[in-house]
């Protein structure tokens, strides 16, 4: 920074000029230009300098402001995105240091769960930024594809695999995958129904079995849906639908009194033709899937949907359970479900799909 001294500009006369319509180059007079005097060292007390005016200096001797380094630091970056050729990096004489540097902290999993931690905040801070496909714990699949043993994955050839649009990596029926999950823990059973007691019946088709119940004394009730209309716009992200229900026929020993800003419990079924594909895909016989089971748990809320957790044993049907206990709609299929579909599959090629779903290969499979 250069503080100069000044002296009087010279001026011109206050009087005004003739109307003169006929134009003519003005008069060339002494050209002026500004030149540092002397190097003053800025600081809070030297603001009280002043400029110095000289006639005879010249344009070399202006002063001129240095570009800052990260001004510079910002040009090599746009020179370095011209063409080839435009301009040579490689010599070392002419690079010009950096202000500020990087530095590695980490490159595998283990490093991002030592900087983040495992806990609850850790979860926090990457929330906004992950897609939650799990990328950051992905792990490349072993080049083996160049071996001369590798056979390649065949792909299922139907309209249900690729409406799942799944982005599969190159790998093989011998492709090794790690951290495939163990098959998950047997939580329920079947068996046959007690030979003692009266006869059940069942109305699947039109409700709940007795088990599926609020709190008691309350129980399901069926009440008729009239007219639906959307409130939302088509296309709106989030959807906001209009019910009209019919409760006239609810029993009033109940004590229940609809208010408007009241809230309801909804327990809507499963629909029958996906239930039925369900079964024919699991490859049950049509005479098992309304056939009377006793159904034992081991644990947890389970088939009751409000109950305690707790082991239970039921008396119920295959039907009733996927038509009112199972939510096969709402919710993708997780890890432990795909691995265990992945233990009975009978191709290799769908085996492999599965496991590779579960691995840490497949970890990103399903991102956008």
């Amino acid at each position: 920074m250069h503080l100069f001294r000044h002296r009087s500009l010279p001026t011109t006369s206050s009087t005004p000029h003739p109307p003169d319509r006929n134009l003519r180059e003005p008069h060339v007079s002494s050209s002026y230009s500004l030149s540092p005097t002397n190097e003053v060292q800025l600081s809070p007390r030297s603001s009280s300098g002043s400029l110095a005016w000289s006639e005879s200096a010249s344009d070399q001797d202006a002063p001129k402001t240095p570009p800052p380094q990260t001004r510079v630091n910002e040009d090599m970056d746009t020179v370095k995105d011209l063409p080839g050729g435009s301009a040579d990096f490689n010599d070392s004489t002419k690079r010009r240091p950096r202000s500020a540097s990087t530095q590695l902290i980490g490159r595998t999993p283990e490093d991002i769960k030592r900087i983040i931690g495992d806990g609850e905040t850790g979860t926090k801070l990457i929330e906004r930024y992950c897609c939650g496909g799990g990328c950051c714990f992905m792990e490349t699949v072993p080049s083996d594809t160049e071996s001369s043993n590798f056979v390649p994955i065949v792909l299922p050839n139907n309209e249900a695999f690729r409406s799942l649009q799944l982005k599969l990596g190159r790998f093989g029926l011998d492709t090794e995958l790690t951290n495939v999950p163990s098959l998950p823990q047997t939580t329920i059973s079947f068996g046959p129904p007690p030979l003692s007691g009266p006869k059940r019946e069942t109305h699947v088709d039109r409700h709940p079995p007795k088990f599926v119940q609020p709190h008691p004394p309350y129980d399901v009730f069926a009440a008729p849906v009239h007219h639906v209309r959307e409130l939302t716009r088509p296309g709106a992200v989030k959807r906001t639908f209009h019910f009209d229900l019919d409760i006239t026929d609810y029993p009033e020993e109940g004590g229940v009194d609809f208010k408007v800003g009241g809230a309801i419990g909804i327990c809507p079924p499963n629909a029958p033709e996906i239930v039925e594909d369900i079964f024919d895909a699991l490859g049950v016989p049509n005479f098992v899937r309304s056939k009377t089971v006793t159904l034992k748990t081991t644990g947890g809320r389970w088939p009751t949907i409000w109950g305690e957790e707790k082991a239970r044993e039921l008396v119920t049907t295959r039907r009733e359970l996927l038509t009112w206990c199972s939510d096969i709609q709402s919710s993708p299929p997780t890890k432990p479900l795909l691995r265990l579909m992945a233990e009975y599959a009978d191709a290799k090629n769908e085996k492999k799909i599965l496991e590779y779903l579960t691995s840490a290969q497949g970890q990103a499979a399903f991102c956008e």
